[in-house]
C-alpha cells in the first residue's frame, strides 16, 4: 500500500512537471509569434521594425533599410522559477559588439511596449503592429 501511495505521488509530481514546463515553452512560441510583423514606432510613425520567423529584424526609416539585427526572446525567472521579466535582445548582424536589451512590458497582436533593461532605465518604446500584419497573424 505505501509503495503504491509513492508511486502515485511520482506519477503525480512527473505530471505536475510536465504540463508546467508544456505551459512555459508555449507561452514563449506564443511570443515568438506575436512579435512576428511590422512595428512602427509611436513616436516616430517614419520608423519601422520587422521581426521574420528566421530570428532577424530589420530597422527601417523612411523605407530605407538601416540595420539588420538576430533577435531573442528569453525569461528571466525568480529563484522559485516565476518568470520575473521577458527581455528582447537585439545583436547587430554586422557588427556584433552592438546589441540592445529591452524588458519587455506588453506584448500582444497590437502593441509593444519596451524599456530599456541598461542605460536608459525608465524610457520605454512603444510600438503599434501594422494592420496586415496584425490580421496576417490572427488567422494563422
Amino acid at each position: 500500500m505505501k509503495k503504491s501511495k509513492t508511486t502515485i505521488k511520482t506519477i503525480l509530481a512527473s505530471l505536475l512537471f510536465i504540463t508546467a514546463f508544456g505551459y512555459t515553452n508555449a507561452q514563449e512560441k506564443l511570443e515568438d509569434k506575436l512579435i512576428q510583423g511590422t512595428w512602427t514606432f509611436s513616436d516616430s510613425p517614419n520608423t519601422q521594425w520587422q521581426f521574420k520567423d528566421d530570428g532577424k529584424c530589420y530597422d527601417y526609416l523612411e523605407g530605407i533599410l538601416l540595420d539588420t539585427y538576430s533577435y531573442k526572446i528569453v525569461e528571466e525567472k525568480s529563484e522559485n522559477g516565476e518568470i520575473k521579466q521577458r527581455i528582447l535582445t537585439l545583436v547587430n548582424t554586422e557588427n556584433p559588439d552592438e546589441s540592445y536589451m529591452y524588458n519587455i512590458n506588453k506584448l500582444n497582436t497590437g502593441k509593444l511596449w519596451l524599456e530599456h533593461a541598461v542605460g536608459f532605465r525608465g524610457k520605454y518604446i512603444a510600438f503599434s503592429k501594422e494592420k496586415e500584419t496584425e490580421e496576417v497573424l490572427t488567422q494563422k
